[in-house]
């Protein structure tokens, strides 16, 4: 047995046992048990035929409808995303004790990763979805001295020209930024 034949023949288990680890949480509790079974039914079949096909493009298409349906319904990302991590260990309960001892990691990875895709895109489409949801911080590394951070580094120049743009109090232009190169002049 190898992961898709897991995730295919043990799709009752596995979608029986999402579905008691998120019938506590509010929303999908207001929605009936019926409804979150075919949700995690949905969201089970789109896993399996992305890891069989090697292929995120429908989970992904499917996670952005997720999240423009559930932010309309009032649910918050965190009740969305416990389903998924409900999905998950499901998933990884049956791996552990079905799959061979050589294909468990392999396995696991492939359905992780295609979680992993699908949370990052429900996370994005769920905040564009969800105007209440509070903007994430820019990192603004470049225009502080003294930082050792290697998540932001750009040119000297850069930062100096940022630094000199917040000096004079600009209003920040709506067009796209411009790169170092483009914003010297000799």
């Amino acid at each position: 047995m190898n992961i898709e034949d897991l995730l295919s023949e043990q799709a009752p288990v596995i979608v029986e046992e999402a579905v008691r680890a998120t019938a506590e949480i509010g929303p999908y509790r207001r929605d009936g048990a019926e409804q979150m079974r075919r949700r995690i039914e949905a969201l089970h079949r789109r896993l399996t035929e992305a890891v069989s096909a090697r292929d995120l493009t429908d989970l992904l298409a499917y996670v952005r409808q997720i999240a423009r349906e559930r932010s309309a319904a009032g649910f918050e990302l965190s009740d969305v995303q416990a389903a998924f991590t409900a999905l998950e260990d499901a998933i990884w309960h049956r791996a552990v004790t079905r799959l061979p001892s050589y294909d468990v990691l392999f396995g696991e990875g492939m359905v992780c990763t295609a979680l992993a895709h699908g949370r990052d895109t429900l996370r994005r489409a769920f905040d564009s979805a969800a105007p209440h949801v509070r903007a994430p911080c820019p990192d603004l590394t470049p225009l502080f001295k003294g930082t050792e951070s290697s998540l932001a580094r750009v040119p000297a120049e850069a930062v100096n020209t940022a630094v000199s743009v917040r000096r004079c109090k600009r209003k920040p232009q709506r067009s796209a930024p411009r790169s170092a190169a483009a914003g010297r002049r000799n």
